[in-house]
């Protein structure tokens, strides 16, 4: 009697793994050559760059596997914090420092825990050697207590696995927006982007190391002006970060373009190449919010 032949099987493919189910906490960074370099943020899992007044750019940078004992310069919010981080469930705590009176009304409205300096200079101190307002750090276990209950953070859409199929090849690239330029270069050796913004290497202070992010999302967004101005009359910038819009994904020296959509705020935002959503590398992830009329150069 014949044996019958057996059906071919596919190979289990791995599901896509989700941010950690640990505490998070949220802290607004400088990102100008005044706070150069860097305190802490090469410990974080996401880090978003955000367009603010005259061209500039800040960091929203979210704790949740690994948490440094400092973190700064720390500066103040935008309105675009709270619907960032509405993504990642309610009661976030966002540290910062300062905010207009138009934005504080604005995050107050939000999901988020706001932290803030001017409230309590509990877990905030100023670092010697550094220019005002430029030296405010943050210890974070101290500002991770102040806000109370732990956290864990919902599914904001961020999911790790395996790359996608296809891509071209892309060593470096350049953001650039009007007042400030980062350019990230593919290492093999690191396995991640080493990043320069304004010709000048992004290491963290804390660990005399290259911060370098696995993944770099660019996320083309549409940006108009609030009412709000800052002390010298320019307007601040909103980023609008729900809807649907054009992604350019760069992960293991590749580039992908695509797609990115969110319902709402409270919706996760979802990242496809086609039909197919698009997968992380393991390890940090920078997600540059660039106005959709600013340059993108891929070498």
């Amino acid at each position: 009697m014949a044996r019958p032949i057996p059906t071919p099987t596919r190979p289990a493919v791995a599901a896509p793994v989700r941010i950690a189910s640990k505490p998070i906490i949220a802290v607004k960074v400088e990102n100008t050559t005044m706070a150069y370099p860097r305190v802490g943020h090469g410990s974080a899992d996401v880090v978003y760059v955000e367009p603010v007044e005259g061209g500039l750019t800040r960091l929203l940078a979210i704790f949740v596997s690994r948490k440094p004992s400092t973190v700064g310069p720390i500066r103040s919010a935008r309105e675009v914090d709270a619907t960032l981080l509405a993504a990642y469930g309610p009661k976030v705590p966002l540290v910062f420092s300062g905010a207009s009176r138009y934005t504080h009304k604005i995050l107050s409205k939000g999901t988020q825990h706001n932290i803030y300096a001017e409230a309590s200079m509990k877990g905030f101190a100023r670092a010697k050697g550094r220019v005002l307002p430029h030296n405010l750090m943050g210890a974070l276990p101290t500002l991770l207590a102040r806000s109370g209950k732990p956290v864990i953070p919902k599914d904001p859409g961020l999911h790790f696995g395996a790359a996608l199929p296809g891509g071209k090849s892309a060593r470096t690239f350049s953001a650039s927006w009007a007042a400030c330029r980062i350019t990230a270069t593919w290492s093999a050796k690191a396995k991640g982007y080493t990043l320069t913004t304004d010709g000048r290497r992004e290491i963290d202070a804390l660990t005399k190391k290259s911060v370098v992010p696995r993944t770099v999302i660019v996320q083309h967004v549409v940006t108009k002006n609030s009412r709000n101005r800052d002390v010298l009359g320019n307007p601040t910038p909103i980023e609008t970060v729900t809807g649907s819009g054009k992604a350019t994904f760069f992960r293991d020296g590749k580039v992908w373009r695509g797609t990115w959509t969110r319902r709402n705020a409270a919706s996760p935002t979802v990242y496809r190449v086609g039909s197919k959503e698009f997968l992380l590398a393991p390890g940090q992830v920078w997600i540059m919010l660039l106005p959709t009329s600013a340059p993108l150069t891929v070498r």
